[in-house]
């Protein structure tokens, strides 16, 4: 095995699950190899005064940017269609990966869209062939198989009806062959009844999460699918999922999913999704363990010039000031985001440090900025790596999601005092020096 290069980050802020840090940060093959004060000179130093460090960030909804879409290829804005081809499906998972890798991301899950089961099976063996590429392994945590399962078109949102799929067993081992072994989160929801919590139960146990979202579920129905493992909220109060106020059947899936400790939520911070009042009013319901941070990033992110696209029978659109995607015609139904980590990470902290009004609590009050750095990046690193599986070391396999010794150099630097200064400096990935 080739020697990767080592780094002394000198005198940077370093965000610790414990607190905020001035220290020194050795990186060693890779690996956070040492931290303290006055660390001895070793490989490349770099002067962090004046910077603050934090564990990458890990996007576990990720559908693609710069022109990517993970289940559906390239875009062509002149043809307004997408191209799926092995050597363009490279170039283009290369180049939207690269995108994130800038804004501070160190791991994706890759997230399909409802789709013709034939494309689904050729994205998810194109990204197996694309593991052999040095990024792709890096970054790639795996794969969040979102559309497949869905079942009522009520709740379809930016998904084809079309393209939904009875849940098997044998289907989902059919994907994950094909996939070698890389789907991590099925989106499995409540209302297929007693024949989803048979499944529910077996894919845990094979280690895979389950996750519910876009259902019409009942509370009642959903806590069955609670019980059976399901155990995370898909991107939680951005519509298409039931709420029910009322007295009867124990609530809708919403309800169920606040109430329920084993559930954590995704949450979409771009503040169109999801109202920063209701953001902080989840996470003071939740608790800081149970909300995970995502982009629902679309192909969209980080182009400009589109205004209109069409997307597997689906045509979306961008708004007016490029900062969110809607269904054509459908302005309450938004159409994935545009939103990076960087910026949703930028987004809670600057939520978190002026706290005010809730909608289900009188007031929120604003944490110290150093307090929010804190709770930002557990919100956007460590309880996605926590939920997935890849916190802690296991088989040789350095943990991830947060700055401890041992665990993988995925740090992202940060220059600014300030939420509204805040912005990404450098990146590394698996301890080399990338952004």
């Amino acid at each position: 095995m080739n020697q990767k290069k080592a780094y002394l980050l000198k005198g940077g802020k370093v965000v610790l699950q414990s607190g905020i840090e001035q220290l020194d940060l050795l990186i060693r093959d890779g690996i956070i190899a040492e931290l303290g004060q006055d660390l001895r000179s070793e490989g490349s130093v770099v002067d962090l005064s004046h910077r603050t460090i934090l564990p990458g960030f890990i996007d576990i909804h990720h559908h693609g940017a710069n022109g990517f879409d993970f289940t559906f290829g390239n875009y062509d804005a002149e043809q307004d269609q997408f191209k799926v081809e092995e050597e363009n499906f490279t170039e283009g998972l290369k180049g939207s990966i690269s995108f994130s890798l800038s804004t501070g991301t160190t791991g994706l899950l890759l997230t399909t869209m409802a789709a013709p089961l034939e494309d689904l099976m050729t994205c998810l063996k194109l990204l197996r062939d694309c593991h052999k590429l040095p990024l792709v392994d890096k970054m790639v945590i795996g794969v969040n198989l979102e559309g497949t399962f869905l079942k009522d078109p009520a709740f379809a949102g930016a998904q084809n009806p079309a393209f939904f799929q009875t849940p098997s067993l044998d289907l989902v081992r059919k994907l994950q062959r094909m996939s070698g072994d890389q789907i991590r989160i099925i989106n499995i929801p409540p209302d297929h009844g007693e024949h989803a919590l048979e499944i529910i139960k077996q894919l845990v146990e094979d280690g895979v999460v389950i996750a519910g979202g876009h259902t019409g579920a009942y509370g009642d129905t959903f806590r069955l699918a609670v019980d059976a493992g399901l155990s995370l909220g898909v991107h939680f109060l951005n519509g298409p999922s039931r709420h029910s106020a009322k007295g009867f059947h124990g609530g809708g899936a919403e309800e169920a999913m606040l109430q329920s400790d084993q559930v954590s939520l995704e949450i979409i911070a771009d503040g169109y999704h999801v109202h920063p009042a209701y953001f902080l009013d989840v996470l003071a319901r939740k608790g800081a363990d149970r909300v995970v941070v995502i982009t629902d990033s679309m192909f969209a992110s980080g182009c400009t010039g589109i205004s209109k696209f069409s997307l597997i029978g689906l045509t979306g659109q961008v708004s007016p000031d490029g900062r969110y995607l809607t269904m054509l015609g459908k302005e309450d139904t938004l159409f994935g985001s545009v939103l990076t980590m960087e910026q949703a990470f930028q987004n809670v902290v600057r939520w978190l440090t002026t706290g005010g009004p809730g909608n289900w609590h009188r007031m929120h009050q604003g944490y110290s900025f150093d307090n929010a750095l804190i709770l930002a990046s557990q919100l956007c690193s460590t309880n996605a790596a926590r939920l997935i599986g890849c916190f802690e070391t296991v088989d040789n396999m350095p943990g991830r999601g947060d700055i401890q010794t041992g665990k993988r150099a995925d740090l992202v630097i940060f220059s600014g005092d300030s939420a509204e200064e805040l912005k990404v400096d450098s990146v590394f990935l698996a301890g080399e020096l990338v952004s």
